[in-house]
């Protein structure tokens, strides 16, 4: 799909060459994503990270390497991180409140990780916090958050990217970049 003088444009910083890759891959990458999560916004959330890592660490790309699987893949691994973190990401609805239809060992690791998750987000500084919560607990988007803060949309992106990486070091996650 993408060859490797191609790969080579894009490890350069050639911006064309990212935006042909984002504009001819872009809805095939979402509706992968769309397919694992069945959330469209959480998709569209997840690809655009993926992108924006991917042009963030394009250094490390190796010309030699399938680009098109590597972009798969890490999209495999964001949705799992996504998911693991144990929230509710469905749109309009809240973190339940009650453990009641959770197995004993579900509701334990429920608990542990809302208290982890609970203690990683005090700590962290107010707007990171903010802009985190604006995003995965009241479903707000990258622009509605960056609107309604006075803030730029790649500020919001860096906010919850930050805010995410703190979040998988605490829970254990790996920190690959792709």
């Amino acid at each position: 799909m993408y060859d490797a003088r191609f790969i080579e444009r894009l490890k350069k910083g050639d911006k064309e060459s990212f935006r042909e890759l984002v504009n001819s891959g872009y809805s095939l990458y979402l509706s992968f994503a769309h397919a694992l999560l069945k959330d469209r916004d959480a998709a569209k959330d997840i690809v655009q990270n993926v992108f924006l890592k991917l042009y963030l660490h394009r250094d490390r790309l190796s010309p030699d390497g399938n680009l098109h699987a590597l972009i798969l893949k890490s999209i495999r691994f964001e949705v799992a991180n996504y998911l693991r973190l144990g929230f509710n990401y469905r749109r309009g609805s809240d973190i339940p409140e009650s453990t009641d239809d959770m197995t004993p060992l579900q509701s334990l690791y429920y608990d542990e990780i809302s208290a982890l998750v609970t203690e990683v987000l005090e700590s962290m500084p107010d707007r990171r916090r903010e802009v985190f919560e604006m995003s995965r607990f009241k479903g707000l988007s990258h622009a509605e958050i960056a609107s309604a803060l006075g803030l730029s949309v790649r500020t919001v992106e860096k906010h919850l990217e930050l805010a995410i990486r703190e979040l998988r070091q605490a829970l254990g996650g790996k920190n690959e970049i792709l």
